[in-house]
């Protein structure tokens, strides 16, 4: 079954490949590349995927970078396929767990685009994994998956809040204070060495150049300053159009016109650190607003259908057209004319069989938060799944999700993008707690060998003693005494 899913997610991606050439752009794709040239912290994300396009762009090829990502997400599928079968569960469940990832068509756009979001899903997957592949992870294992969990935050720093819930699963696991130690060294060391590397260069403590703005973005529109005591130099931030009649965040942060671009702080001061000042003025004096926003992102990504808003229109297939979203036409012919692989080009037919594709092929916002609520009432042990020993797994996948959504409406405006780790995570916990709640114990955990048959016939005499250290029988001396463990080929017997 999953050989003939790889093949057909192998397919889908190939005329993906074919229908948009080399690539696809994004205004972030321009700082990403830009930061593969200079390796130099100071852009507006961290430098992890540059760091990965750097060998990649040595090519001069620019397919050569989506043509790995889609690897990366044939590798996801074979991954999850594992991890399931791992957890005990069977084969055909385990293949359905890899659908969304093979054949979402909002996964097969984002491979195609230069964009983090793929090695973010890799890594995140990985450092899952590491961690529930044995119900106690080795020292080393611990060590590397917080090493993979900090990439993902150099990668795209959503992942940063991502270690509460693994430190909660880890606890739960009662896996000892040593692995957990060992981990957070891990994490934390590479995160602080990248921050002193950015404030040498930047002269700012952090690893990102735009929090200010992103935060500021987010409470502008319904921001009022009305009774809020703000430094001079702050009001003009402020506002006094109705918030009915505002712009949405992404014009905030994205347009010139907004006024945390346009914003130009008094000498001495860091624009970013006064945007990101106000904005936590504004959380703090409207708290409730705050909440409204993130909640209501939040549950746009549970709705069944994918409503097209206008922050989406990047991840729809065009038809007629190269894509250029924030990118004008000779920002792209200058990118492709100094990476290599041809001037932009798109195969009509093949686009626009992918936009029909992508009209019904994507998993509805209430199939993952079913496969979500699954988890979380196996993890409460509900129903027979309180006899299962997977109900710390059951919690982790759900509650790294809710996270990253959760952080990512947080700070900026929702968007299907931002819900595409769900396709990743969300299925292999959904069918592993599934199986919970429905069968309780699985009959066979972590791939542990099956339980050695009982012996058919017993010899009359003297009982036949089953040694635990080699597992061969004690076999009776003339004098009815059991001799010792026989000693193994070339083993000392003492």
């Amino acid at each position: 079954m999953l050989a003939g899913l790889l093949v057909l997610g192998a397919a889908l991606r190939a005329v993906t490949m074919v229908a948009y050439q080399p690539a696809l752009l994004y205004p972030d794709s321009l700082d990403y590349l830009g930061g593969a040239m200079r390796l130099t912290p100071g852009g507006w994300h961290p430098l992890g995927y540059s760091i990965l396009l750097r060998p990649l762009l040595a090519a001069h090829d620019l397919m050569v970078v989506p043509a790995v990502q889609h690897a990366m997400g044939l590798a996801m599928a074979v991954i999850i396929y594992a991890v399931v079968l791992r957890l005990g569960c069977r084969r055909w469940a385990a293949a359905l767990a890899t659908l969304p990832v093979l054949f979402s068509a909002y996964q097969l756009n984002i491979e195609q685009y230069v964009m983090s979001d793929t090695v973010f899903e890799l890594l995140l997957l990985v450092t899952l994994t590491l961690l529930v592949w044995r119900c106690r992870p080795r020292t080393w294992v611990a060590i590397l998956a917080g090493l993979v969990l900090v990439a993902a935050v150099l990668t795209r720093y959503d992942a940063l809040m991502v270690v509460v819930p693994v430190l909660v699963f880890l606890l739960i696991r009662r896996v000892g204070v040593v692995r957990i130690v060992a981990l957070l060294v891990a994490f934390a060391l590479p995160l602080l060495a990248y921050a002193g590397w950015y404030d040498s260069t930047n002269g700012k403590f952090g690893i990102t150049g735009l929090s200010g703005l992103v935060l500021y973005a987010r409470v502008a529109p319904f921001a009022d300053c009305h009774g809020l005591q703000l430094p001079s130099y702050e009001r003009p931030l402020c506002q006094d159009t109705p918030p009915s009649t505002r712009p949405s965040a992404l014009y905030y942060q994205a347009s010139p016109h907004s006024p945390g671009r346009s914003y130009r702080p008094p000498p001495g001061l860091d624009g970013q650190a006064v945007l990101q000042n106000f904005a936590e003025r504004i959380i703090l004096h409207q708290p409730l607003a705050y909440a409204r926003v993130v909640v209501g992102g939040f549950v746009l990504g549970l709705r069944p259908t994918h409503v097209v808003a206008p922050v989406d229109q990047p991840w729809q297939f065009k038809t007629s057209y190269y894509p250029v979203f924030g990118v004008s036409h000779q920002q792209v012919r200058s990118v492709m004319r100094s990476f290599g692989g041809g001037p932009p080009v798109v195969d009509r037919p093949l686009a626009r069989f992918l936009r029909a594709y992508q009209a019904g092929a994507y998993v509805p916002g209430t199939l993952l938060g079913a496969l979500m609520l699954a988890g979380l009432l196996a993890a409460l042990g509900i129903g027979r799944a309180r006899r299962s020993e997977l109900r710390a797994d059951c919690l982790l996948f759900p509650f790294v999700c809710i996270v990253l959504l959760a952080f990512a409406t947080a700070t900026t405006v929702f968007t299907w993008r931002y819900e595409l780790p769900w396709l990743v995570l969300l299925p292999p916990g959904g069918v592993v707690a599934l199986r919970a709640l429905v069968l309780g114990r699985p009959a066979r955990l972590r791939g542990e060998p099956a339980p050695a048959p009982a012996l058919a016939h017993r010899p009359a005499g003297p009982r036949h003693e089953l040694d635990a250290g080699d597992g061969g029988p004690r076999l009776p001396r003339p004098d009815g005494r059991v001799d010792p463990s026989p000693a193994r080929p070339g083993r000392n017997p003492v």
